[in-house]
């Protein structure tokens, strides 16, 4: 468990990114935390959960990464490749490519810290 504390705030922040993850709106973590909507906010952009990267646009439904995918994504990154050419391989925007390559560098930070 990874708290952060500041100006004598403290609170979990991998149960906060967890929570955001498993698609719980800011407001709700922030009161279940016993925290701030910013300070949700703040740490959701920090760490790449931005809701660009979380909510689809308009009324697509949003396609989820499964685990397949995110090894594939890694390989192509680790080969060198752009995250334009990246995206056209698994049909998705660069942007989103991008957003999920924050969220798995930020996961595996996290588990590299715990």
């Amino acid at each position: 468990m990874m708290k952060y504390i500041r100006k004598g705030l403290s609170y979990d922040l991998d149960r906060l990114l967890n929570l955001r993850e498993a698609g719980w709106q800011q407001k709700d973590i922030a009161a279940e935390l016993g925290i701030t909507l910013e300070t949700v906010r703040w740490q959701c952009v920090r760490n790449g959960l931005t809701r660009q990267s979380m909510v689809p646009k308009s009324d697509n439904r949003c396609r989820r990464f499964d685990t397949a995918e995110d090894e594939y994504l890694l390989v192509l990154e680790a080969e060198g490749h752009s995250t334009s050419e990246i995206g056209r391989r698994l049909r998705r925007t660069s942007s989103t490519i991008l957003a999920r390559l924050a969220i798995l560098a930020g996961r595996e930070e996290r588990a590299m810290n715990t």
